[in-house]
């Protein structure tokens, strides 16, 4: 892949706690068998090596620029994610561009844990 198309913001961001990079592997897998989505088109997720940031790139740019324009953003919402201020930053973003946010729950977190606004949308357990 050649950093041209790397630097294209994607269609879907799936922001996560970096201690979850099993889960957010899951996801990918499951949007690109289930969903058809070609990974390296189409999903931006910062763990896992060849659809997040390429060396030398400022973290913090890439984050916002992929934050611009994304159809979904899927929320890991995990233990890890809820202690992690950076996922909380990706999170009030998403919410502030307008951006369909999914939240998927990784239990034991439950829809009981989140607060306004995002206690207000149907999750996915």
């Amino acid at each position: 892949m050649t950093t041209t198309k790397r630097m294209q913001a994607k269609r879907i961001f799936i922001s996560h706690a970096s201690h979850d990079k099993k889960l957010a592997e899951i996801v990918i897998n499951l949007l690109h068998t289930g969903a058809g989505l070609r990974p390296e088109d189409d999903i931006f997720c910062t763990s896992v090596e060849g659809l997040g940031i390429t060396p030398g790139e400022d973290f913090s740019a890439v984050i916002k620029r992929q934050l611009q324009r994304p159809k979904v953003v899927f929320l890991l919402l995990s233990d890890n994610f809820l202690r992690s201020d950076f996922c909380k930053y990706e999170q009030g973003a998403a919410f502030m561009m307008s951006r369909k946010i999914i939240p998927l729950l990784v239990p034991p977190i439950s829809i009981k844990d989140l607060r306004p606004p995002f206690s207000a949308l149907h999750a996915v357990r």
